[in-house]
């Protein structure tokens, strides 16, 4: 169920049933149904990597204009990793500009580490955002090479344009 723009009431109006399911109950309804699901574009700035027998997919709400969500990579025995750093589409446009904080990231080495970071608008493109771990953008090589089992997992919040 989509959000709607709650009305203005006015002083001695009679609400109705109708008014109060749309402007209220609809509304409560579509931030506590299931999200909405999207498939994010895994890009890298070197060669391209491809999800093979992998799996990718993007979980959002959007209420107004803000929007909350998470992306979850899980890499497969067909996976190519490519080369270069990663970034990942975001569902909708950031209202925010520059490299700004719109979440946390995480990276589970099936070997045996897990590693945590922050996910970042991209400066220069308002629906992407890229994963930084200790100052660094994460790739096909940092934090260690992604292997089969491996998951990348980013949680997001943020203010769509």
């Amino acid at each position: 169920m989509a959000w709607t723009s709650p009305r203005t009431w006015v002083s001695g109006e009679v609400p109705t049933a109708a008014n109060f399911n749309t402007h209220v109950r609809d509304n409560f309804k579509a931030i506590g149904d299931a999200w909405g699901s999207y498939t994010p574009t895994w890009a890298s700035s070197g060669t391209a990597p491809t999800i093979g027998n992998g799996t990718l997919a993007g979980y959002y709400l959007q209420a107004g204009k803000l929007v909350i969500g998470r992306i979850e990579l899980t890499i497969g025995g067909t996976t190519s990793v490519g080369t270069g750093s990663y970034s990942l589409s975001l569902p909708v446009n950031a209202a925010v500009t520059g490299l700004v904080a719109v979440g946390a990231c995480g990276f589970y080495d099936n070997s045996g580490g897990y590693y945590g970071g922050t996910a970042l608008r991209n400066a220069t493109n308002a629906k992407q955002c890229i994963l930084i771990l200790n100052n660094a953008r994460w790739s096909a090589t940092a934090p260690v090479a992604p292997a089969s089992g491996d998951i990348i997992s980013v949680q997001f919040t943020y203010e769509a344009a």
